[in-house]
């Protein structure tokens, strides 16, 4: 009888809807009319198999016995232990429509921690790839579920790491090789972007490959070369979408399910932009698609987005036709920054739909991607791959005068769209970070040689984390720091970021640095804490333990003043100094010369 209370709590949680929700609020009868299976081979996925599924809060392994039980009532359910060796079991249910709806798998389990809690797990299978939702709930007291989103994968049959190429899940490997003219075929380097999962049930990953700068001078973490979206549907369908970006041909690769050795194989060129290499049940294929740049001879787009502006000279926007609610304007997520040896700039990024507008909205499921290139020689190009299935409208204005130059509209059909334009260089903008307070304003130079540092706080920056935040640790003669989110801040925290130390960079006076947490942080990540060295004489002490990434260039009396206000035996101010306003500001080289004195370097 044991397994049928189970049954009953599990039936009172899953009619509930996600965020905060009490399941006493619900009729006993609820449970009285959820479905749960009676047949054994609805639990054939899970038997003697261990996943990893991953949440908001965490992680969890979960190995799965080798057969199913059946209760007194005739359910059927398939007992597991976590990492832990907590016991739990998970059921073949209904799930309510706010999660997706149809059916899945249900997981139980309690956790004899202090104080002791319930974890569950609803989650769907499409091959080795799982998706869903966690959520934990107190036995005494507040009863109410926080819901997370949250991804798996199953990791008892992981194939051993091959030598070239990128397993981006245990069973799908990828791969990609520059033809360039330096050195020759060149492996390129993977980069992961980010992943979700839809309420359907579809797993999203997305990502891109670029050229070592081991390889070539042109090479950076921020230049990518091939964008990359694969998509699990729930259907059993897995799509690897891969669109060419730089100059040299790229050969792409796919194995799924990998066993030591290459599916499909295609390459990408300047003109053969576009390559789908597709899997399902036994069957395979690929798709090669040619692209030249252009609109359709009969493309009349109507859009006029408000757009964003990627430099003071340069608006980019997009609209995405959904079916759901017709036009809705796409929000852009910055993706990174670079200069190359020569002096050439690329900026670039991706739009996703709204998740107001459209329930697959998310800023890890990309519609299109961007990338923009201002060359040393003052040609400038606006690319834009298609990456969703809606046709989008894209715009661009060079230089911006308040209405669009260039406007397009891609499709499955033509998927790649570039304007042209041609500028003096002199009229290019970099990018600096100003805080304004009530001693004075701040200014940043940034460094490319720490670019995810650069990228991190610039993002936070556009989404206006810190407005209103405080330096909450202020010492004479050492730092002040901030970078707390401000109180209007209602998104997540962001993620924490790679250490990125560099001789030539130290914590010299004014040296911007990045805080971190000193517990359990053996890689020494950071998150938004930043602080400013105020000691005229440096602290070197900090050299090669915290990332250098920028310094002030403007305004260090007004860090000097407020390194002097009294504080308390936390060093924090007795009275809150608040940045007011924290903004990006781009000036071109000789705007920063005549503004603030400031060569660059």
């Amino acid at each position: 009888m044991r397994q049928m209370a189970v049954i009953r709590i599990v039936a009172l949680a899953v009619v509930l809807g996600i965020g905060i929700f009490n399941p006493g609020v619900w009729a006993d009868d609820r449970a009285d009319e959820q479905w749960y299976s009676s047949d054994p081979d609805d639990m054939t996925a899970l038997l003697g198999t261990t996943w990893e599924l991953t949440f908001t809060s965490g992680s969890d392994t979960l190995t799965f016995e080798s057969e199913s039980q059946t209760n007194d009532e005739g359910y059927v359910f398939l007992k597991y232990q976590d990492q832990d060796g907590n016991p739990g079991t998970v059921s073949y249910t209904d799930f309510p429509d706010q999660i997706g709806g149809e059916r899945g798998f249900y997981g139980y389990a309690r956790v004899d921690a202090d104080p002791a809690f319930y974890r569950l797990y609803w989650f769907r299978i499409s091959g080795n790839n799982a998706s869903g939702y966690q959520g934990d709930q107190a036995i005494s007291g507040d009863s109410s579920i926080s819901i997370h989103s949250m991804t798996g994968i199953r990791t008892d049959n992981i194939e051993p790491e091959p030598e070239t190429g990128t397993l981006v899940t245990p069973h799908l490997w990828i791969r990609a090789v520059i033809d360039t003219e330096e050195k020759g075929p060149v492996e390129a380097v993977w980069q992961e972007g980010g992943r979700d999962n839809t309420q359907a049930g579809d797993t999203v990953i997305w990502g891109y490959f670029y050229a070592s700068p081991d390889d070539v001078s042109w090479g950076s973490r921020q230049n990518p070369d091939l964008f990359v979206k694969i998509w699990f549907d729930h259907g059993g369908r897995l799509d690897v979408n891969f669109f060419h970006v730089s100059v040299p041909d790229i050969e792409v690769f796919s194995a799924y399910p990998y066993e030591d050795t290459e599916d499909l194989k295609g390459m990408t060129t300047m003109t053969n932009r576009y390559i789908r290499q597709w899997y399902e049940g036994e069957q395979k294929g690929m798709d090669v698609s040619e692209e030249d740049g252009l609109p359709a001879s009969d493309d009349v787009p109507s859009a006029n987005p408000t757009g964003y502006a990627a430099t003071n000279t340069l608006r980019i926007g997009t609209m995405i036709n959904t079916e759901e609610k017709g036009a809705v304007e796409a929000l852009w997520r910055r993706g990174g920054r670079a200069t190359t040896e020569r002096g050439d700039q690329v900026f670039w990024g991706h739009f996703y739909a709204n998740p107001d507008d459209v329930a697959w909205g998310n800023e890890n499921n990309p519609d299109l991607f961007v990338k923009v290139w201002f060359d040393a020689g003052g040609r400038v190009d606006v690319n834009y791959f298609h990456v969703s299935v809606p046709d989008i409208e894209v715009c661009s204005a060079l230089p911006d005068q308040g209405t669009y130059s260039k406007k397009g509209t891609t499709l499955m059909s033509d998927r790649y769209i570039r304007h042209g334009y041609d500028m003096d260089p002199a009229q290019f903008q970099y990018e600096m970070v100003r805080i304004e307070t009530s001693y004075g304003d701040i200014v940043m130079w940034l460094y490319d040689e720490t670019p995810l540092h650069k990228e991190n706080i610039l993002r936070l920056t556009e989404a206006g984390f810190y407005n209103g935040s405080i330096f909450h640790r202020v010492i004479d003669d050492f730092v002040v720091q901030g970078g707390s989110p401000g109180p209007s801040w209602t998104g997540s925290l962001p993620d924490l970021i790679d250490a990125e130390f560099n001789k030539s960079l130290t914590h010299v006076y004014g040296a911007l640095g990045a805080a971190r947490t000193s517990s359990n942080n053996p890689e020494k990540k950071s998150g938004s804490q930043f602080y400013i060295v105020e000691d005229a004489n440096g602290e070197h002490g900090l050299d090669m333990n915290y990332t250098v990434f920028g310094h002030v260039i403007h305004g260090m009396d007004a860090v000097g003043t407020i390194a002097e206000v009294e504080t308390n035996s936390k060093d924090r101010p007795l009275e809150d100094i608040p940045m007011t306003k924290v903004e990006k500001i781009l000036l071109t080289e000789k705007e920063l010369l005549d503004t603030y004195g400031f060569v660059i370097p």
